[in-house]
């Protein structure tokens, strides 16, 4: 699909045609290297990737170096995290706050309110934004002031269970 705006073309693939195509995609350099081993076949990508004029070699060293380290047992930065319970359980209530979030519906609130606003009969759309972007910024402000007291709380918690 070709699109024309002012003196610009731009073309769009449909999903379909990003399927299609994905199989023709070359290898990424450092997946040829790390997971079949075609050195070659890596610094000709590397070359098509790169200017004419740069050394693809020593970028190529350094991919079989990192290959080499995480084939090793050198253990991969998500291992690390997975392997700490405590990291585990932050990463969890992380992800849990996230979809809290998503479920209560304060982004859709947050990016419609001026939209709310005007539709509420507030003044005219200027005053309307100036009100969301007056709200958001409440909405910034009082996140610090949760997290001092979330803090707050968590060290009290804390002392009380020590006693």
């Amino acid at each position: 699909m070709l699109y024309v705006h002012k003196n610009s073309v731009c073309l769009l693939y449909s999903i379909e045609e990003r399927l299609l195509l994905f199989g023709y995609a070359e290898r990424s350099p450092r997946y040829t290297v790390s997971s079949i081993g075609k050195y070659d076949e890596a610094a000709q990508v590397l070359g098509l990737l790169r200017n004419q004029y740069d050394d693809v070699h020593e970028e190529l060293e350094d991919m079989k170096v990192s290959a080499q380290q995480e084939g090793s047992g050198v253990p991969s930065q998500l291992q690390k995290i997975f392997a700490s319970s405590t990291t585990r359980r932050a990463l969890f209530v992380g992800c849990c706050l996230q979809l809290f979030q998503q479920l209560c519906g304060i982004n859709t609130v947050m990016y419609y309110s001026a939209t709310i606003i005007s539709m509420a009969g507030v003044g005219d759309d200027k005053s309307a934004i100036w009100l969301a972007a007056l709200t958001s910024l409440f909405n910034f402000a009082f996140t610090f002031v949760g997290m001092h007291y979330v803090d707050k709380i968590g060290e009290e918690i804390k002392k009380v269970s020590i006693l």
